[in-house]
């Protein structure tokens, strides 16, 4: 007695302890850097850190003051010098620029000055307006609109992230404190690099503390409902968190931290245990006279095998992921399909033992609560013609949408609508169009950028691109040394004003005045096209068409683009390129495990067709609608491929089994198997339709978009699984007789 209630105890405490240290590390979380989505040694991470520490782009930040009523100017001059006076004060905060503390250029016969624009303070905007006129000088303080004005600044090098995180908190935080004082006039919204790490890092904070407690609640109360049974309940929580615990320790133990990548990992585990649970406990609680161990032995016999072929190919597709050259898809891959296999081996290894060690025998009317759904598959097997005409002219009518699907993402807009940095993105980008940019570095053939003919073509160049489409306008060091020449252009042309021309842009470059464009050390002068939308497909035809022009002028100059939108490009191409080899990978790795199953190409090929269409389905409703998949959201197809062939799997095994051992017709086969495994499979999809919604509640658009993607993807195939195969299995009866008998 005392060795079975210290057996218990020790059971209980190290179960218990090893989920609760696995939660407390999944606190941990990382920040997330978009030079990371590459390896560390990767070309293009490396020649974008190196632009980076030449004008530390990750370091800059926005603050965008919006007019909500017509403004006055003492009213404005009094608000940029409350937020220069506030937030100076942070000492994390290293410099800030506007038109309250900016200068311009004015030569005057020989003296040459920067003056302030506050020299106008009483018609400031409207001698302000007069100035910038001027093309440099444009966008740089306040809009076209006229509606609002911005703030540039830059932070110091933080020592380390907790710094950093705290800071952001103080600032963003200030920055509410301000909106709520301004409330009735001003609306003000800050953006950067560091300002957006640090709202990823507070939804990271949110997902682990809120939802994945919420999908957990979810889905143990589905499952009561599905079983009726606080012991299943329980035990069937012990082995998802025991799963869940186990990748938590992979990705610390692999990153040092849960990031907001990785955490769809551990989403993905629950998915995978469910469905091995949901089977494993369907079978243990049907009616039979036996014993615990007898009652194990059974529901092994019964679905070992075929839980065992699931979560290898749910594995090998999460596999297809692991080479992408994007480190954050190639980790959820290698979590994943880890995950997988220690989920199935939790599920008929450790499952068992806690259910013998505990003496867990549950009573007959509390197994798997029954769906009534047999009229449905009477009618399919009746009219299997019917059934694949009405799936093909479906497929047929979406597969044709599916033309219109377009593959896009945007970087800045990751969060939902109603966000404070979606509204601060939108706002940015509808007055400055300043956030989607394209920076590009010219490579002379010959002398410096200040000679005159070199000048002139880069003028040249610049001034055609203005006419893409694309472009809104440009910020360059041929724009800044173009101003300085007409601070001079009342002056009579001649080598002294060259020379004093040279020596002013020399000057300012050396005291780091415009230093945003030319970095002194590398002697790097770079052009920063702003375009007109913040998608990745204007942003790849702005390149292409800016390289197409480039053409004209490469007996002076090429041009290469350089910084965030490299990286930015490179991730994009790489996603989608990679999604095709991850697909057939995929697509493969089902048929090949189909054919050991089966040792049958026609039953293989067959077990692929429900498992594509939900993929036209998806597809062709996205084309109709033409809404644009997020780039990481085409991973998310080969991912569901492997939890949707679940299905198909189960069923196929079970009318092989039907087929093999009893001399009944096909039709009696497919009911009897249909029997044997429609309570789970229903059970499984019900359990991830109720439970993924949680996934609409997160800040993060790929969140919900990845929830509705599975449910979907997950209701599509079953329906494709009870429908569709039956009646085409009916269909060729002849053939598939012929394997098995």
């Amino acid at each position: 007695m005392n060795h079975k209630f210290l057996q218990k105890f020790l059971l209980v405490s190290l179960s218990t302890g090893f989920i609760l240290f696995a939660l407390y590390l999944s606190l941990k979380t990382l920040p997330f850097k978009i030079n990371e989505l590459l390896p560390t040694e990767h070309p293009t991470r490396i020649a974008f850190e190196k632009y980076d520490l030449s004008f530390k782009n990750e370091l800059d930040f926005n603050i965008l003051v919006h007019n909500k009523k017509p403004y006055e100017t003492n009213e404005i001059s009094h608000v940029l010098k409350i937020l220069h006076r506030d937030l100076k004060s942070f000492s994390f905060i290293k410099q800030m620029t506007s038109f309250d503390n900016g200068e311009y250029l004015q030569v005057k016969d020989d003296y040459v000055r920067l003056t302030p624009f506050t020299n106008f303070d009483r018609k400031l905007i409207s001698s302000y307006e007069n100035i910038v006129q001027k093309d440099f000088l444009q966008n740089l303080f306040i809009s076209k609109s006229k509606k609002s004005l911005l703030i540039s600044g830059q932070f110091i090098d933080f020592k380390d992230i907790k710094t950093e995180r705290a800071d952001m908190k103080l600032l963003t935080k200030r920055i509410e404190e301000l909106n709520t004082y301004f409330s009735d006039k001003f609306e003000l919204h800050i953006i950067g690099t560091k300002v957006a790490q640090y709202y990823y890092f507070l939804e990271t904070i949110r997902n682990q503390s809120f939802l994945t407690p919420l999908l957990f609640f979810c889905l143990a109360l589905i499952i009561f409902i599905l079983f009726r049974s606080y012991k299943i309940l329980v035990l069937f929580l012990s082995i998802m968190l025991i799963s869940y615990s186990s990748i938590v320790y992979i990705i610390t133990l692999n990153e040092g931290g849960v990031s907001t990548y990785s955490g769809f990992a551990m989403f993905f585990i629950l998915v995978v245990a469910t469905s091995d649970l949901v089977h494993f406990f369907s079978h243990y609680c049907q009616d039979h006279d036996l014993s615990i161990k007898e009652k194990l032995k059974f529901t092994k016999e019964k679905v070992f095998t075929p839980c065992l072929l699931t979560s290898l190919t749910t594995a090998l597709c999460f596999v297809s992921l692991i080479p992408n050259s994007i480190v954050p898809i190639a980790n959820i891959g290698l979590y994943a399909s880890l995950g997988a296999l220690l989920c199935f081996i939790y599920t008929f290894y450790l499952l068992p033992y806690f259910i013998e060690v505990f003496q867990v025998d549950i009573i007959k009317t509390h197994r798997l609560k029954s769906f009534n759904t047999h009229k449905i598959i009477q009618i399919v097997i009746n009219h299997p013609t019917k059934t694949i005409l009405i799936f093909l002219v479906a497929s047929i009518l979406l597969a044709l949408n599916s033309r219109n699907l377009k593959i896009d993402d945007d970087f800045y807009t990751k969060f939902a609508d109603h966000h404070v940095l979606t509204k601060s993105v939108t706002t940015f980008q509808k007055e400055f169009q300043s956030l989607g940019t394209i920076d590009l570095v010219y490579n002379l053939t010959s002398k410096t950028l200040q000679d005159n003919h070199n000048h002139q073509k880069i003028l040249m160049f610049e001034k055609e691109l203005l006419t893409l489409p694309e472009v809104s306008y440009i910020k360059s060091y041929n724009g800044f040394y173009q101003y300085v020449r007409d601070a001079f252009s009342h002056l009579e042309p001649s080598p002294y004003t060259e020379r004093r021309i040279s020596s002013l842009v020399e000057m300012m470059q050396t005291r780091n005045i415009f230093s945003n464009f030319f970095d002194d050390e590398q002697k790097i002068a770079r052009s920063v096209v702003f375009i007109t939308s913040t998608s990745s497909l204007t942003t790849i035809n702005a390149i292409n068409k800016i390289k197409e022009l480039s053409q004209k002028y490469k007996e002076t100059f090429t041009v290469k683009e350089q910084g965030f939108v490299s990286l930015r490009t490179y991730v994009f191409n790489k996603l989608t390129s990679n999604f095709f080899i991850s697909f057939f990978f995929s697509l493969i790795s089902i048929f090949i495990i189909f054919l050991f199953l089966f040792r049958s190409f026609f039953w293989s090929l067959i077990g692929l067709v429900p498992n594509i269409f939900p993929l036209l389905l998806i597809s062709g409703a996205l084309g109709l609608l033409e809404f644009p998949i997020d780039s990481n959201l085409v991973l998310m197809i080969c991912i569901t491929l492997g939890v949707a062939v679940d299905d198909t799997i189960h069923f196929l095994w079970a009318l092989k089994q039907n087929l093999k051992s009893q001399a009944a017709e096909l039709k009696d086969s497919l009911l009897m198997a249909f029997e044997s495994t429609n309570k789970a499979l229903l059970g499984t999809t019900l359990i991830f339709a109720l439970s993924f919604p949680c996934f609409f509640l997160a800040e993060l658009k790929i969140f919900y978009q990845v929830g509705s993607f599975v449910i979907l993807s997950l209701i599509f195939a079953l329906a494709a699984d009870l429908l569709l195969l039956p009646a085409l299995l009916i269909k060729f009866n002849t053939l598939v007789k012929h394997k098995f008998r």
